[in-house]
């Protein structure tokens, strides 16, 4: 009965820490920076407005956080796997790196990877199923040969064409 009291305890006094660091006071807010650097108003005025709230950041760190806030707010790239008919689409990355944010403030974990079929574009909601991710991930040998010696001769012509250029 004790270790539970103590347990209760410390998660008590560990949700009561406020967070310390200039990055996690900043990264709630930085939705609304950019919702407003997007509408016009000069980063000084941020900038004075957050000294003002007691947040004194300097223009150079507002402007790292903001584009890693960005970078992680864009669709990430298809990686074209040799063998698949299907782009996977990784998944989103968050800011905090633990999942998406509610309204209530809780966190929810990252959804699965979607897959583009077709042109990057298309997105699918529905999972490599195993079949398609063994093949992904253990192609089978004799075809990488093939491949590997069609590319060699490819790599050899192009070569002998470059030679003959000069």
């Amino acid at each position: 009965m004790e270790s539970r009291k103590t347990t209760q305890q410390a998660i008590a006094r560990l949700n009561a820490l406020e967070p310390t660091t200039t990055a996690a006071r900043l990264r709630p807010l930085l939705p609304v920076i950019q919702e407003r650097l997007d509408a016009g108003v000069r980063y000084a005025d941020i900038l004075k407005a957050l000294a003002e709230e007691g947040l004194d950041v300097q223009l150079r760190v507002l402007q790292n956080a903001l584009y890693a806030y960005k970078k992680s707010r864009q669709p990430a790239p298809p990686v074209e796997v040799p063998g698949m008919k299907e782009a996977v689409v990784a998944p989103q990355p968050t800011p905090s790196g633990m999942g998406t944010e509610t309204p209530a403030g809780k966190s929810k974990p990252n959804e699965s990877p979607n897959i583009a079929i077709g042109s990057p574009s298309q997105k699918s909601a529905s999972p490599l199923t195993d079949a398609e991710f063994a093949a992904a991930m253990h192609p089978d040998p004799k075809e990488n040969a093939a491949k590997m010696t069609e590319y060699e001769k490819i790599g050899k012509q192009l070569a002998m064409q470059r030679r003959v250029k000069k």
